[in-house]
């Protein structure tokens, strides 16, 4: 009876800190969504903590295919040093097919897995894709957010469009 009793006065007393503990304002999330789009040449946000710009963009040819090669910056506004590998991922389409990567004409590879210190930014990173057109080409950027909080909800993250147009780099 009075190993009952204890329950039944411990179960109380957690309850009555639950109500009190979970009376106060309800927490209010800053809302966060990058916006869908960006243009080369501006830093955008990704996601809460990696802003990218794309710099340049340019064709390289090697035999029968052409490369795109783009020419980005990363800016870390993380809470630790950390690499472009483990903070978002680039991929491109053209005409809603994804595009190959390549690093076959990337200057310096090591880029991608160097650590960057919170607050810096790395710049002259660079990315290929081998096209298979000359249609525009979408680079698709997502972030490592879980999700985004948009009027204190969150919602599914999605990737920032960059589009390019090969006409205009020919």
């Amino acid at each position: 009876m009075n190993k009952r009793l204890l329950k039944l006065v411990l179960l109380l007393a957690f309850s009555i800190l639950m109500l009190v503990g979970c009376s106060g304002q309800a927490k209010e999330y800053e809302s966060f969504a990058p916006n869908p789009t960006a243009k080369v040449g501006e830093f955008f946000e990704i996601d809460s903590f990696n802003l990218i710009k794309i710099n340049t963009t340019e064709i390289v040819e090697k035999g029968n295919d052409k490369i795109l090669v783009i020419n980005y910056s990363w800016r870390n506004e993380g809470t630790k040093a950390d690499t472009t590998f483990d903070n978002f991922k680039i991929t491109a389409s053209q005409g809603g097919a994804a595009l190959e990567p390549t690093l076959e004409h990337v200057k310096d590879i090591k880029k991608l897995v160097v650590p960057v210190d919170v607050g810096s930014t790395l710049d002259d990173i660079e990315q290929g894709f081998i096209l298979e057109s000359d249609d525009l080409v979408y680079l698709s950027i997502l972030g490592s957010d879980l999700a985004f909080m948009v009027d204190n909800k969150p919602i599914n993250p999605y990737p920032v469009k960059v589009e390019i147009d090969l006409k205009k780099l020919q």
